[in-house]
């Protein structure tokens, strides 16, 4: 039987420490030098070098096992033991409230919700005061006048009937008016202020629909009206809660 000099037991040694369970020759340049020079001058067929990481994907065929692995040198204990000791916390701090959460803040969904909301409300609110105040077109609102006199082409005024402020030299007026049923008609009435006994217009109101009258501006009707308005264009006579609201389309 082969008797095993001292650098193969050296090199098995060196073998152990570097593809043993316990590899620690990687921690210890002199030996990883002295394993590469023992492996060049053995005959068997080895790696130049160790591997980086050693482990147990590269263990020697020759590993004996019932030879015992060198021990894993023990960490050393710390140079100075007062630094290892916890830093005493000042007992102020440890008797001070904790600091108070930050308030939350809210979220964005419910801000965007919110912000719809007010949106939708003041579109709202212009909408309704859009349709009964500032129409598109709207030129004009006539209050009732009542030192205004009563028109003789009218005939004696009735119960109800109503004189406006005059709009650019027209009259209108509002009269009741008894057509087929027992309940009158509000109707109002679109007449030149110097009348000559004619007719503009007429528009007569029934159930929720106010009294509505339209004209067509033509060159006879007054100067007042026409440095106002086109000659062809139309004007329109609403009654609403106890005015008169104009509106011309080519305003």
């Amino acid at each position: 039987m082969h008797e095993q000099s001292s650098e193969e037991r050296e090199l098995r040694s060196l073998r152990a420490r570097a593809y043993g369970p316990n590899a620690d020759i990687h921690d210890d340049p002199v030996a990883m030098e002295r394993l590469r020079l023992l492996e060049a001058q053995s005959p068997r067929d080895f790696a130049s070098s160790p591997p980086s990481t050693p482990g147990p994907a590269a263990w020697p065929d020759e590993w004996d096992e019932d030879e015992p692995a060198p021990a894993p040198e023990e960490a050393p204990p710390p140079a100075d033991h007062e630094a290892s000791t916890p830093t005493p916390v000042p007992e102020a701090a440890l008797q001070a409230p904790p600091p108070a959460p930050a308030p939350r803040r809210p979220r964005r969904g419910a801000l965007l919700w919110a912000g719809a909301l007010v949106l939708a409300l003041i579109v709202g609110a212009a909408i309704t005061y859009t349709t009964f105040q500032v129409r598109m077109g709207q030129v004009g609102v006539l209050a009732e006048d009542p030192d205004a006199p009563w028109p003789d082409t009218l005939g004696a005024r009735s119960e109800g009937g109503m004189v406006f402020e005059q709009f650019h030299g027209l009259n209108v007026l509002l009269a009741p008016q008894f057509w087929s049923s027992a309940e009158p008609s509000l109707c109002l009435f679109v007449l030149p202020a110097e009348t000559d006994g004619s007719l503009l217009g007429i528009g007569c109101g029934a159930g929720e629909f106010d009294p509505t009258a339209a004209i067509i501006v033509t060159a006879d009707l007054p100067d007042e009206l026409l440095e106002r308005f086109e000659v062809g264009s139309a004007l329109q006579f609403v009654l609403h809660d106890g005015e008169v609201v104009v509106y011309s389309d080519g305003s």
